[in-house]
């Protein structure tokens, strides 16, 4: 398949705009972030001014980022950001749903950042990489699904007619 095998911009079935996935990226990432953050407040304390929380709490972000990422695009290939963005990922050879292993590894590919990120804090300013690789893809393509061998689609809601009166 090759970029002229798609629509063009803004139809059902075209590469996803950096723009979307971008918002869509964020909106998941609000929706990871909070329970995750409630949690490590629920469970640290503040002393001297500084939180201090057990390690376990660092793993909450990453592993559920991961396991968010991986049930939802293996189920329905949209997360709720990408619902709310109307985007949809898909195999990159057929156009089905991704596999339960595909999704897992793009979601693990920007998660290798976010694990490594607790070992080694500069690792995070390499995250933005995998997301902006898309940019340089002329079918907005980034490491992540090249990694799982999925695309990430314009996908509008289906307009029902209205039956003839």
């Amino acid at each position: 398949m090759t970029r002229d095998d798609l629509p063009g911009r803004g139809q059902p079935g075209a590469p996803a705009a950096f723009g979307l996935r971008a918002a869509a990226r964020i909106i998941d990432l609000v929706i990871v972030l909070l329970p995750a953050n409630a949690l490590a407040a629920a469970v640290g304390n503040t002393t001297d001014g500084r939180f201090q929380a057990p390690v376990w709490v660092l793993l909450v972000f990453p592993i559920t980022f991961v396991v968010y990422e991986t049930v939802l695009v293996s189920r329905s290939g949209q997360t709720f950001g990408k619902l709310l963005c109307r985007l949809r990922v898909v195999e990159w050879r057929n156009g089905d749903l991704p596999t339960l292993r595909e999704a897992f590894f793009r979601a693990m590919v920007p998660g290798v950042f976010l694990f490594g990120y607790l070992m080694f804090p500069p690792m995070l300013l390499l995250l933005p990489l995998v997301y902006l690789s898309s940019i340089a893809d002329r079918l907005q393509r980034g490491i992540h699904d090249k990694v799982a061998d999925t695309i990430e689609l314009y996908s509008p809601p289906l307009v029902r007619e209205r039956p003839a009166e």
